[in-house]
């Protein structure tokens, strides 16, 4: 089971039966585990990819994000404050929250990104569906939102199913980041699955050309594998020998086979496997991904409590920002990184007040014109203030305002 529409229907029927249900959604709300006492979460939680999406945030200096999500479910607005306060902690903040429904009709969806397009935050941060988000660029696409100065970011729900998407699709995504699961692909536990899964898998679906195991497939084997144990034997020799011979450890009862389960420890496909508190450690590495062309590459990770880096084998260089991965194709294709918000075509003057008849006027001196003119301003203060200005990538129009008085009067005055 992987929506939460599945788990909870099925948690509901277990919980009555006291047989336990394992479930495969990524995106699992605390309170479910309390109310229903046998309901497992086998998938691995996916909040500290939040932290990785504002490590993004943070290298280019973005201050404002938008994000688009699905309204389906409570559980989708569960990465909200995990989101909200990674952000906050690098002194940015989520300015436009848009929910879309699973299945928007063309108009209610073009409406929507027009809305997002009109504002000035640039940065938008994608957690929905991948069968939505298919739908989302396309028609961000097609109002050219995937074009310079556009900033899109998506989170595992989309990129961990991105091979399934046809070239149509990639080509609606370029200069996408993505953050996508983690899982080796050393090790001869993965490459005896690898090998079992595409032959099983070809001959299945003879017509699929994508024969590789996804993240899905993964945890769908741990899950097995952790029940198999609590059934069968607690060794993988002995899961094999009573497997293979059909004899289980015969379950006492439901709360029995539960208490097991928890207890399972082994390296999974998808790393340690374990309870903690009745969840499953979370993972804290995750791939980097960029969209370009007819597929994607790879820019490398991001690890809890490290940063990014380029690979993770021993003696790796890790950074907080994402720049020591090298280039990334944006969307319109610049080399350089967009600001992140779009500069207004008619901007409103900043109003900045200055000391009228200040003591040191080498600093700050005001020249009335006379005659209703503008009053001039000039000094080493306002020199170096200018010299800032001009080395903005934008135009900051502004007005001097002479204040007289006190300095305490013109702080008043502001």
């Amino acid at each position: 089971m992987e929506t939460w529409e599945e788990v909870a229907f099925t948690a509901e029927l277990g919980n009555n039966s006291q047989v336990p249900i394992l479930s495969l959604t990524m995106e699992f709300p605390i309170w479910a585990s309390k109310r229903w006492a046998f309901l497992l979460n086998v998938a691995r939680s996916q909040n500290s990819q939040m932290r990785a999406v504002a490590g993004i945030v943070q290298s280019w200096g973005w201050r404002r994000v938008a994000v688009i999500y699905e309204e389906v479910t409570l559980t989708t607005a569960g990465i909200f404050p995990h989101l909200i306060d990674a952000l906050r902690k690098i002194n940015s903040e989520v300015e436009i929250l848009l929910p879309i429904p699973s299945f928007p009709s063309d108009n209610s969806l073009i409406e929507s990104l027009e809305k997002l397009k009109r504002s000035q935050c640039r940065v938008f941060i994608v957690h929905t569906s991948l069968h939505l988000a298919s739908s989302i660029f396309m028609e961000a696409k097609n109002l050219g939102m995937v074009d310079k100065g556009f900033v899109w970011i998506a989170t595992t729900r989309i990129t961990n199913q991105i091979e399934s998407l046809n070239s149509s699709m990639i080509s609606s995504m370029q200069g996408l980041i993505g953050i996508k699961s983690y899982f080796s692909h050393m090790g001869k536990s993965y490459q005896e699955f690898h090998s079992r899964f595409r032959t099983l898998f070809s001959k299945l679906y003879p017509n699929e050309s994508n024969l590789e195991p996804g993240i899905f497939a993964l945890q769908a084997y741990d899950g097995a594998w952790a029940l198999a144990q609590a059934m069968y034997g607690t060794t993988n020799r002995k899961v094999e020998e009573n497997l293979k011979n059909h004899v289980p450890i015969i379950s006492k009862s439901g709360k029995w086979l539960l208490d097991r389960i928890l207890q399972s420890s082994f390296k999974g496909l998808t790393g340690d496997f374990s309870f903690v508190d009745g969840y499953l450690v979370p993972v804290n590495i995750f791939r980097l991904i960029n969209v370009v062309g007819k597929s994607y590459r790879e820019l490398g990770f991001w690890s809890e409590g490290l940063g990014f880096s380029k690979d993770i084998t021993k003696g790796s260089n890790y950074n907080k920002s994402m720049i020591i991965m090298g280039n990334v194709f944006w969307p319109g294709g610049p080399r350089s990184a967009p600001m992140g918000w779009k500069v207004p075509s008619n901007p409103i003057p900043l109003k900045i007040g200055v000391p009228a008849n200040s003591t040191f006027r080498e600093f700050v001196n005001v020249v009335d014109n006379g005659s209703g003119n503008e009053p001039q301003v000039h000094g080493f203060s306002m020199d170096v203030f200018n010299a800032v200005r001009e080395l903005l990538p934008y135009d900051m129009p502004c007005e001097f305002i002479p204040v007289k008085g006190s300095y305490d009067s013109l702080i008043e005055t502001v």
